[in-house]
C-alpha cells in the first residue's frame, strides 16, 4: 500500500472512531434524557435536546467525511468498529423509545390537568353568575 492510500485508510480508522466517541456522547445524553423525562424535568430536556442536536450536526459531517474517505479507499468500515457503531445506534434507539413513552405519559396527564381546570373554571362561572350564592358570597349576613 502507497503511502497516500495508507494516510488516507489512517484518517478514515480515526474518523470512525471519532464518530463512534459522538455516538457514545449522545447516547449518554439519550439516557440523562430519559432520566429527565422520568424526572419531569422538562428545562433540562430542552437543554439535551440542544446538545444533541450538535453533536447530529457533527456526526452529519463525520459521516460526510467518511464517505468522501470510502469512495477514495474504495474499503468497508473495519468489523470491530463497525459493530460497535451499530450496537451504539441501537441502545440510542431504544433509549429514544424509552423517553417517547415517558414524555407522551407526561402529556397525557398534562392534557387531564388542563380538563380537570377547565371543567372547574366553568364550575366557578357558573357559581359565580348564579342569582343565589353562598352566605359569604352574597352581602346578606
Amino acid at each position: 500500500m502507497n503511502d497516500a492510500l495508507q494516510k488516507e485508510a489512517e484518517s478514515l480508522i480515526q474518523l470512525l472512531t471519532d464518530q463512534c466517541e459522538e455516538l457514545e456522547q449522545l447516547l449518554s445524553l439519550a439516557r440523562e434524557e430519559t432520566e429527565a423525562a422520568r424526572a419531569g424535568n422538562f428545562a433540562r430536556i430542552i437543554d439535551i435536546y440542544d446538545e444533541r442536536s450538535m453533536l447530529g450536526e457533527r456526526l452529519e459531517t463525520f459521516q460526510k467525511q467518511i464517505m468522501s474517505l470510502k469512495a477514495i479507499l474504495g474499503s468497508g468500515v473495519p468489523e470491530r468498529i463497525s459493530n460497535r457503531i451499530s450496537e451504539v445506534v441501537s441502545q440510542t434507539i431504544t433509549q429514544d423509545n424509552e423517553t417517547r413513552t415517558l414524555l407522551l405519559e407526561a402529556k397525557n396527564d398534562a392534557t387531564l390537568e388542563l380538563a380537570k381546570l377547565k371543567i372547574a373554571r366553568r364550575n366557578s362561572q357558573y357559581y359565580m353568575h348564579r342569582k343565589r350564592k353562598g352566605l359569604a358570597l352574597s352581602g346578606d349576613y
